[in-house]
């Protein structure tokens, strides 16, 4: 699912997303892809099944931390991934659904994690909490 709204924001965003990512959301993930050896294959799989744990907890945290939505201390941050992610979706309906899933993740900060200073396995938390949410917005059925 994670792939699939790549894909799909992708379609829909500017050039410039500002202090948070200057490059195209699909080369910001196949860079993290790249950082921790994720294949593509590994991704599609992953999300396929809807099942975060089959690719490596960091390339979520890196995923997360370039679109805004982790901060340098590992934890689910809103405002910044918010504000990146209102630069680069173009349409309104894209945005207000992806924003509804956003907020509906904020809980995972909720939740305590021991030696997670990188930001990898809450990051896991939030992609899996993405995966479901994108179930259930109309944007992605």
């Amino acid at each position: 699912m994670i792939a699939i709204a790549v894909s799909v924001i992708s379609d829909h965003v500017d050039e410039d997303c500002g202090p948070n990512s200057t490059q195209d959301l699909n080369f910001m993930f196949m860079a993290c892809a790249k950082t921790y050896g994720v294949t593509d294959d590994e991704i599609k799989t992953a999300t396929e099944l809807e099942d975060v744990t089959l690719v490596k907890p960091c390339f979520w945290a890196c995923c997360f931390k370039k679109s805004g939505f982790l901060d340098d201390k590992g934890r689910y941050d809103l405002h910044p991934g918010l504000t990146c992610l209102r630069k680069i979706v173009k349409r309104d309906d894209a945005y207000t659904d992806l924003q509804t899933i956003a907020r509906q993740c904020e809980s995972v900060n909720d939740i305590v994690l021991k030696y997670d200073e990188a930001g990898c396995e809450r990051a896991s938390l939030v992609a899996a909490c993405f995966m479901e949410q994108m179930d259930q917005i109309r944007f992605f059925t």
